[in-house]
């Protein structure tokens, strides 16, 4: 079966799907390495709906709905106004989340969801796009590079009571 994908702007009303897929592909990512509690907490703060239609609603960022046959599997989420002291370039946008079910992971979609992103990042007027990648999510790091992407540093973020290291790639539009 052809999968059809389907990519578009968020509004705010769509925090709740975006909430629900958020909680759902943090939950596969992260269930065997960090404690319950500190997952919960986590995703209590930054997946609830106030704070996501907030964030929607803000001209600071953009949320991409990733469908596919008309059912919501995924989103991407970018912010023009956060940059890393190590990022020396000045025009930049952050690709903070791409969040996408674990099913509809290795079909391409990937790609095309990196890719919508630069594009918007161009639209904006972004020198660089760059990105954090947890360090133990190695398919994700493989897929970046294969992307493009190269190693400029890596930060420290602390995820309930534990300290976790994410690796910073960039990407020169």
């Amino acid at each position: 079966m052809k999968i059809n994908i389907i990519m578009k702007r968020a509004v705010p009303k769509d925090a709740i799907i975006i909430s629900r897929i958020a909680s759902k592909t943090f939950l596969e990512t992260y269930y065997d390495y960090v404690e319950m509690a500190d997952l919960l907490g986590y995703m209590e703060q930054s997946f609830n709906i106030n704070l996501l239609s907030k964030e929607i609603a803000d001209k600071k960022t953009i949320f991409i709905l990733v469908m596919a046959n008309e059912k919501t599997i995924g989103y991407a989420k970018l912010n023009k106004d956060k940059k890393p002291r190590k990022l020396k370039e000045s025009k930049s946008i952050e690709i903070e989340r791409i969040y996408l079910l674990k099913n509809f992971t290795n079909k391409g979609i990937g790609t095309k969801i990196v890719s919508k992103c630069l594009s918007i990042a161009r639209d904006c007027g972004a020198k660089v796009v760059w990105l954090g990648v947890w360090e133990k999510n190695v398919l994700a790091i493989n897929f970046y590079k294969k992307m493009g992407f190269r190693y400029f540093g890596s930060s420290v973020f602390r995820l309930g009571k534990t300290k976790h290291r994410d690796i910073l790639f960039k990407k020169v539009l």
